[in-house]
C-alpha cells in the first residue's frame, strides 16, 4: 500500500467530514471519475459539485448531522473510505454507511471514485426519511 495514497485519501475524505470542500477538491485529479450506481461524472469541479449539493441539502433538512470516515488500504494505489452520516431529524436519529474506493495516482492525486452502498443501507435510509417526513429533492 502505498503511504501516498493512503494520505491523500485520508485528507480528502477528512476534508469531505468537514464540509471543506475546497480542500477536498486539492486531492482529486482534473478529470477524475466517479462511479454510483447507475450513474458516472467526471471533473474534480463536477465532483465536489455534487459533494457540496448533498451537504447542503442535508444541513438545510435535518435538525443535527455529523459526518464521520475511515480509512482502509484495499490495494497498492486504493484505499477504502467508510463512510458514516449520523442525522437527527424531529427526534429520531439514524446512521448510514457507504464506502467509497479510491484510486489515486502516481501524482498524489484521486483519479477514480467508486461508490458502493452497503448492504441494506440505501433502503434502511430511505424507510428513515419516510418516518421522519423527509422528500429527497
Amino acid at each position: 500500500m502505498s503511504e501516498r495514497a493512503l494520505a491523500t485519501a485520508t485528507v480528502f475524505a477528512d476534508a469531505l467530514d468537514r464540509d471543506d470542500f475546497a480542500a477536498a477538491e486539492r486531492c482529486l485529479a482534473v478529470d477524475c471519475a466517479y462511479d454510483s450506481p447507475g450513474d458516472v461524472i467526471a471533473g474534480s469541479a463536477i465532483i465536489i459539485a455534487a459533494y457540496r449539493k448533498n451537504a447542503e441539502w442535508a444541513s438545510r433538512t435535518f435538525d443535527e448531522i455529523a459526518y464521520a470516515s475511515e480509512v482502509q488500504p484495499e490495494g497498492s494505489a486504493s484505499v477504502r473510505i467508510n463512510y458514516i452520516d449520523r442525522t437527527v431529524h424531529r427526534g429520531q436519529s439514524h446512521e448510514y454507511r457507504c464506502q467509497q474506493i479510491v484510486d489515486v495516482g502516481d501524482d498524489g492525486l484521486i483519479v477514480r471514485i467508486r461508490h458502493e452502498e452497503l448492504p441494506g443501507m440505501r433502503e434502511a435510509l430511505e424507510a428513515y426519511f419516510v418516518r421522519v417526513g423527509v422528500n429527497r429533492d
